[in-house]
């Protein structure tokens, strides 16, 4: 499932069968928490990320789980990262309720960008990882924290020209 508009996703969430679809590994979610912590160990290599968290108020656009083969990039927690989809150089990350801090682990030879938006588009804030300091074959990549702290995110990017792996993604509600 792919969103043109934050608009198109809002009504995405907003349909009857997302709304009545709030089950967690069977067990009824009566509210979305404050704070969301996702490490993706529940999905299996090669699967699409899209509204699998939809649950809790979270949707992906361009990102698939793997389970990294190259030993450069290691995910933080368990055996399953998300990366860009194919041939796309980010993944979007967008909340049904805006939200106020945003971050992940990444993993990356040259910079990732992590930029938040608002409802509108507007760009709210970026924070940049650093590039890798040392290429060894076979020697895991360093795992570094991107976060942003901004009032009414209502999506963000996570963006670089070469690939990266994200783990341990979490966000605060308002």
């Amino acid at each position: 499932m792919s969103f043109s508009s934050q608009t198109e996703f809002s009504h995405w969430f907003s349909s009857p069968q997302v709304r009545e679809s709030h089950s967690l590994k069977g067990t009824q979610v009566q509210a979305i928490p404050s704070l969301v912590e996702l490490d993706f160990q529940d999905l299996k290599a090669f699967e699409r990320v899209t509204d699998q968290y939809q649950h809790l108020g979270v949707g992906f656009e361009q990102a698939i789980a793997l389970s990294p083969s190259n030993p450069a990039f290691q995910p933080r927690t368990g055996s399953i990262a998300v990366m860009p989809l194919g041939h796309h150089k980010s993944i979007t990350v967008s909340f049904l309720r805006s939200v106020k801090k945003v971050g992940a682990y990444v993993s990356n030879v040259r910079p990732v960008t992590l930029t938040a938006y608002d409802e509108d588009g507007n760009g709210l804030g970026s924070a940049s990882s650093q590039p890798c300091s040392s290429l060894e074959p076979g020697v895991a990549l360093d795992l570094q924290l991107l976060e942003l702290e901004i009032e009414a995110i209502a999506y963000v990017t996570f963006q670089c020209d070469a690939p990266f792996i994200l783990n341990d993604l979490f966000f605060l509600y308002k």
